[in-house]
């Protein structure tokens, strides 16, 4: 419900109409390729569907995905809308470097991190939506990305961790 001020105005933009939210407690492990200026993405590392109420409405995505690749090696990650990469939430080409990942870290096999990313899509209808976040790995060759654990040294020992991962989306009223 919009809030009506004395000069007119409205509260009726910018409102979160709904928040959903999807997350990954387990823990998964990609054998990804990568060469040149091609890389193999991942299956959904974490995914959350939304049904807009309104086809002008902006999602509003948020995740946290936490990830480490082999010692030595990068990993992306990209937004991805239906299946197909979210046009505009990652960054262009630049001269020999490859297409990157809405965000990018170096791997460390002792330690995972925590990998914020947000971006601001438009709702464009009222059908449900899959929003859903990929990895890759950017060294060369095939490599592992681990998603909610650490890379090596991973065993059953009280001073080991497992974490979790998440994505939500948030509408948000025109």
């Amino acid at each position: 419900m919009a809030i009506y001020y004395g000069d007119g105005s409205n509260s009726g933009s910018g409102r979160i109409i709904q928040v959903v939210q999807g997350k990954k407690t387990d823990t998964s492990a990609y054998q990804l390729n990568s060469s040149g200026t091609s890389m193999t993405w991942s299956s959904d590392i974490v995914s959350v569907s939304i049904t807009p109420k309104d086809s002008s409405s902006q999602i509003w995505l948020t995740a946290s995905i936490v990830a480490t690749s082999s010692p030595s090696d990068r990993f992306l990650l990209k937004f991805y809308k239906n299946t197909n990469d979210l046009d505009g939430s990652y960054a262009d080409s630049n001269g020999s470097h490859r297409q990157r990942g809405h965000s990018a870290g170096d791997g460390n096999e002792y330690r995972a991190q925590a990998t914020p990313m947000s971006f601001i899509d438009t709702a464009g209808g009222t059908s449900a939506i899959t929003y859903s976040v990929r990895g890759a790995q950017g060294t060369g060759g095939n490599n592992w990305l681990q998603i909610n654990r650490q890379y090596s040294g991973f065993s059953d020992e009280a001073n080991r961790f497992c974490s979790i991962s998440t994505i939500t989306a948030m509408e948000v009223s025109a």
